[in-house]
């Protein structure tokens, strides 16, 4: 689904909104953990979580491939209508608060540094979205990761769940804070896009710890969760240099961004595609892009950026205008024709300052005329001919101009 373009001052965005039928991996964030009074603890939404989704939450240590066991608790929660990007969800016993959806299994009891893990899917087939640990565990702990190796069968060790990464997506609060029987999130952040809430509620530096008392509840009762902006684009405009039309644009910030076609009109109705600009894919500081429209007459003529993303979405940015009056050219001029050497086509361009006849031909060495690319009545500026070589063996030729007042020869090798 898109959202519509907003324009506000100078600030030109565009917006794309997609929308995951199911709760992403880092869909949700633990902010609350305790192993003494009632075991409670909590979690916030960072993403909607449509109705109908099933959550389940665990003790049970991973293995690395598969759980230990049934030793420990599992507790599962199926929604039962959408649940808002920022929800603070409290635990205690089975109850969910607010309540979010019916519940299943049993009360959740994490010994002290313990873990809770989340997954949909079945226990025998998980997709792990979210992971919290406090255990520390001499025979099998990796001071890298404050998570397990998982080889240790023990109800409170677990190795990181696969698909997760600690810092981003999980927590392990060893030891990070001095105590890992009861932790709670600070609230360093409370607002921002999905990504740097998560980044900020996984940091184990943003939490803080208890011994022997447990936190009665989170530190805010909901989040702010923004939507990201895939390109914003804060400048855009058209300026003429040297008988061209330059196009600039910068962004202030890009989310999967592939790139920009760059699109041009004189009427506003029939655009066509001009050029493509590589994007920077993903950015948080401000990038600048140029591109130059060489092929241009005299007139009016209408630009807009085509912003395309990985995925194929696009969206338009508003349209810059400019009028160009081509000066006429001063004198007789043919260019050396590029790309030289070729294979197997070139352009030829030249300038002529008087409505003229006008004549292009290609010669061989010997001086026999190949081909006749013009011979007609052409108006006074710049003009162009593309010539293709296909049907000719490598080699040196030579193309010549001719018009009632000028003549020049000029050498292009055909190099296959």
């Amino acid at each position: 689904m898109k959202r519509t373009v907003t324009i506000l001052l100078f600030a030109l965005t565009f917006f794309t909104l997609k929308i995951n039928s199911q709760v992403s991996t880092g869909g949700i964030a633990f902010i609350v953990y305790n192993t003494d009074g009632d075991d409670n603890w909590a979690f916030v939404a960072l993403q909607d979580i449509p109705s109908g989704e099933t959550l389940n939450f665990t003790t049970i240590g991973w293995a690395g491939s598969a759980f230990y066991g049934t030793s420990e608790e599992t507790i599962s929660v199926t929604t039962t209508s959408t649940v808002s990007a920022g929800t603070v969800v409290s635990v205690n016993g089975t109850t969910f608060s607010p309540s979010i959806g019916s519940v299943s299994g049993v009360k959740l009891t994490p010994f002290a540094g313990d873990q809770i893990l989340c997954y949909q899917g079945t226990s025998g087939s998980p997709t792990f979205i979210a992971a919290i640990n406090g255990d520390y565990n001499s025979l099998d702990y990796v001071a890298s990761t404050g998570w397990n190796t998982g080889s240790n069968s023990n109800t409170t060790s677990s190795a990181l769940p696969t698909g997760l990464t600690n810092g981003i997506n999980a927590i392990s609060l060893y030891p990070g804070v001095s105590e890992v029987d009861n932790a709670r999130y600070n609230c360093t952040l409370t607002s921002g896009t999905g990504a740097e809430l998560l980044a900020a509620i996984n940091n184990k530096d943003n939490w803080v710890s208890d011994n022997g008392t447990a936190y009665a509840s989170p530190c805010t009762t909901s989040f702010t969760v923004t939507t990201p902006v895939p390109v914003e684009l804060i400048s855009f405009n058209a300026l003429l240099k040297d008988q061209t039309i330059e196009l600039n644009w910068e962004t202030a910030t890009e989310i999967n961004n592939y790139g920009f076609e760059i699109e041009r009109s004189n009427e506003r109705e029939n655009w066509e595609k001009i050029g493509f600009v590589n994007g920077f894919g993903n950015s948080n500081s401000p990038k600048s892009y140029s591109f130059i429209d060489g092929d241009v007459e005299g007139g009016n003529y209408q630009y807009r950026l085509k912003q395309i993303d990985y995925d194929g979405q696009f969206e338009y940015s508003p349209i810059v205008e400019i009028s160009f009056n081509k000066s006429l050219p001063k004198e007789f001029a043919l260019d050396q024709n590029y790309p030289n050497p070729f294979n197997p086509v070139t352009e030829i361009k030249f300038r002529i300052p008087d409505n003229t006849n006008v004549s292009l031909k290609i010669y061989d060495l010997l001086g026999g005329v190949i081909i006749v690319l013009v011979d007609d009545f052409l108006t006074a500026g710049e003009h162009k001919f593309s010539f293709d070589a296909s049907e000719l063996s490598s080699g040196s030729y030579f193309y010549k101009l001719e018009t009632p007042k000028y003549s020049e020869i000029k050498k292009m090798i055909v190099l296959k």
